[in-house]
C-alpha cells in the first residue's frame, strides 16, 4: 500500500508570528546580534525599538562600538516603502552610519544597487522562519547583499591583535567585577554597571590606549555638556571619549595593567554616573520612547 502524506506548508513570518510590531520585532530584539553583527562585524551595545523619528517610528536602533544602525523590519518582500522610509527618512534622524533592511525575501534590481554600492551604507538580511533540530520554530537571518565596507583581519598580525584584545578584555573584566562594574559578557569591551535610559558607559581596548566611552542608543548632544568636563575627555558625534591608559601595544596589557586600570574606573564611578545623568538630560522630549513601546537592553 503506498502510503500518502499531506504536503507541508512553507513558513512564513505571518504565519509564526501574531503580529509584525507585536511579536516579531521583539523576536528580533532578542537575536539582535545575529542580525546586527555579520552587517558591521562589531557586537551590539544597546538596542532601542520603536524610535520616534520626527512622527514616524524606526523599528529597532543599535549601537555598536564604531556604529549606530538603523533597522526596519518587515513581513514578506521588500518593497519601496519601507526601504524608502528607512534610508530616506529614519537614518538621516538618527545619524545612523549603517543600515539594515530585514525581509523575506528582496527584488533583483535592489539586491543589484546594493551589491554595487548604488545605495550606500546599507544591507539586506533575508530572515527566515524554519523548524530547529527540536522540532521548535527558529529564525534564521542571512545576508543577501551589503554595500558596507567591513575590516576583517587578513593577516597573522591582525588575528594576534584579535587575540591580544579578547585577552585583555577578560584580564579587566575579571578586575573590574571585583567592584561590581561589569555588566556585559562582550568579547571586545567592557559595558560598565547596566544602562540607563539607553546611555551606556563602555570600556574598549585600542591598539595602545584604554578608553571609556558614554554613548547613547538615541538622540543626545554631548556638546552641550563637554565643556563642564574635566580635561582629558572630547567629544566625537554623540559621544564622549576619555583615555586613562596609553601604554599598550597591539592591543595587549599586562596583568599588573589590569589591576591598575580597573582601580582608576572605580574611583571613577560616582563622575561616570554623574555623565550619564547630565547626558539623560539633554535627551529632547520627542526622542524618549513611549513606555509601551519600550524593549530592554540585551545583555551581548
Amino acid at each position: 500500500m503506498q502510503l500518502t502524506f499531506p504536503a507541508l506548508e512553507k513558513l512564513s513570518l505571518n504565519k509564526v508570528f501574531e503580529g509584525e510590531a507585536t511579536h516579531f520585532n521583539p523576536a528580533c530584539v532578542q537575536m539582535i546580534d545575529r542580525i546586527v553583527g555579520p552587517v558591521v562585524g562589531e557586537e551590539v551595545i544597546d538596542v532601542t525599538s520603536e524610535v520616534n523619528c520626527e512622527g514616524r517610528r524606526l523599528d529597532l536602533l543599535a549601537v555598536t562600538r564604531e556604529h549606530i544602525v538603523a533597522i526596519e523590519l518587515q513581513f514578506n518582500g521588500a518593497d519601496a516603502s519601507h526601504l524608502g522610509r528607512l534610508i530616506g527618512w529614519y537614518a538621516p534622524a538618527v545619524d545612523a552610519t549603517a543600515s539594515i533592511l530585514v525581509a523575506e525575501s528582496f527584488p533583483e534590481l535592489l539586491v543589484k544597487q546594493v551589491r554595487d554600492k548604488a545605495i550606500k551604507s546599507l544591507a539586506l538580511v533575508q530572515a527566515t522562519a524554519g523548524w530547529n533540530k527540536d522540532g521548535q520554530v527558529g529564525l534564521d537571518f542571512n545576508i543577501i547583499a551589503s554595500s558596507l565596507d567591513i575590516d576583517r583581519p587578513t593577516s597573522s598580525n591582525a588575528n594576534e591583535a584579535n587575540e591580544n584584545n579578547i585577552k585583555s578584555i577578560q584580564l579587566l573584566s575579571n578586575e573590574l567585577s571585583k567592584y561590581g562594574l561589569k555588566d556585559s559578557n562582550a568579547k571586545y569591551y567592557i559595558r560598565l554597571f547596566p544602562v540607563k535610559d539607553h546611555v551606556w558607559v563602555t570600556c574598549e581596548i585600542r591598539s595602545t590606549r584604554v578608553v571609556l566611552t558614554v554613548g547613547a542608543a538615541t538622540t543626545v548632544h554631548p556638546e552641550e555638556i563637554v565643556d563642564s568636563l574635566r580635561d582629558g575627555w572630547v567629544r566625537i558625534r554623540n559621544r564622549l571619549y576619555l583615555t586613562i591608559f596609553d601604554e599598550g601595544s597591539n592591543y595587549e596589557i599586562t596583568e599588573t595593567h589590569s589591576k591598575s586600570i580597573a582601580k582608576i574606573i572605580a574611583d571613577m564611578r560616582s563622575e561616570l554616573e554623574n555623565i550619564v545623568d547630565q547626558l539623560i538630560e539633554t535627551i529632547p522630549d520627542e526622542a524618549t520612547i513611549d513606555p509601551e513601546g519600550e524593549q530592554s537592553s540585551i545583555d551581548t
